[in-house]
């Protein structure tokens, strides 16, 4: 049996959650570890423990979503994960995203992370609202890609995903669909 691929934007295929759709990243030991959810060195001036944290929330993330992502059902993203007990609001910020799509408190925290969403294509951020603070976890594509809409998007707590999983690689897709 031949199978055929007809062109759909990726955008289409994470909406309908096809799996065959993921696109192929090369796979390297480096972006499966998990320093690889760590933020670039910057000259940031918190402490290195804010830091381990928010790479195990990043860590604690990708785990809740590994059962949402078998199930096919529209769902929100979870709310409990790592150090964070709950979230309101926050963002999808994908690689080369333009400033002017970033809300400047979502910015304004990536800078202070050290995150330059325009220097890298391996990372796509989640900044969740905790109370006032934004905090910003740093994922790695290879192991979960939230960016099937590009640029920067603005979420709520509340916000409906499909989530898939590439049976071969094991990349969770989350395409926000409302």
């Amino acid at each position: 049996m031949t199978r055929r691929i007809l062109p759909v934007t990726f955008a289409a295929c994470a909406a309908l959650a096809l799996a065959a759709c993921t696109p192929s990243t090369p796979s390297t030991d480096a972006s499966t570890t998990s320093d690889a959810s760590t933020p670039a060195p910057s000259t940031k001036t918190s402490s290195s423990a804010a830091s381990s944290d928010e790479s195990a929330d990043a860590q604690a993330f990708i785990e809740a979503l590994q059962p949402l992502s078998t199930t096919g059902t529209p769902s929100p993203l979870p709310q409990r994960f790592g150090t964070i007990s709950s979230w309101s609001r926050g963002a999808i910020v994908c690689p080369y995203a333009p400033d002017s799509e970033i809300p400047a408190a979502y910015r304004d925290a990536l800078a202070k992370a050290g995150v330059t969403p325009k220097t890298t294509d391996s990372s796509n951020w989640l900044v969740v609202t905790v109370g006032d603070t934004p905090r910003v976890l740093t994922l790695p594509i290879t192991k979960v890609n939230m960016c099937s809409v590009g640029g920067a998007v603005e979420i709520t707590a509340k916000t409906t995903f499909v989530l898939s999983r590439d049976a071969k690689t094991g990349t969770i897709t989350a395409a926000p669909v409302s």
